[in-house]
């Protein structure tokens, strides 16, 4: 089941990093030899994508590897206009494919971008 609203908030061009546990709904779920994908979208339109070595690592939270952690760049936002953009990810462990988060990433303008 996927963890909904999971919302978060940056300024055009600033380097963040999202840390979202997995869980089954009550307990972590270790996500060691998973493949893990992530986007944000404006509408049917996709504006970042990370995938697991390229800006998307596991952490360890109350389990092995059950939280995932997204690195966005200073880059990866500088020319993003604000508003608000849907996000999801999804993982792929044992042929199994499942939304594990959704939510809203709100971009603030920055004026010294």
């Amino acid at each position: 089941m996927a963890a909904t609203s999971q919302n978060f908030e940056l300024w055009q061009g600033e380097d963040e990093q999202v840390e979202v546990p997995v869980t089954d709904g009550e307990n972590p779920v270790s996500l060691t030899g998973a493949a893990v994908e992530w986007g944000m979208w404006h509408g049917d339109t996709r504006l970042i994508t990370k995938t697991f070595g390229s800006g998307v690592t596991l952490a360890n939270g109350a389990a092995v590897d059950d939280v995932i952690v997204i690195a966005l760049s200073a880059a990866d936002t500088a020319t993003v206009a604000p508003g608000y953009y849907s996000h999801e990810c999804r993982v792929q462990k044992g042929g199994d494919y499942q939304v594990v988060f959704t939510g809203v990433v709100t971009i603030q303008r920055s004026r010294t971008v």
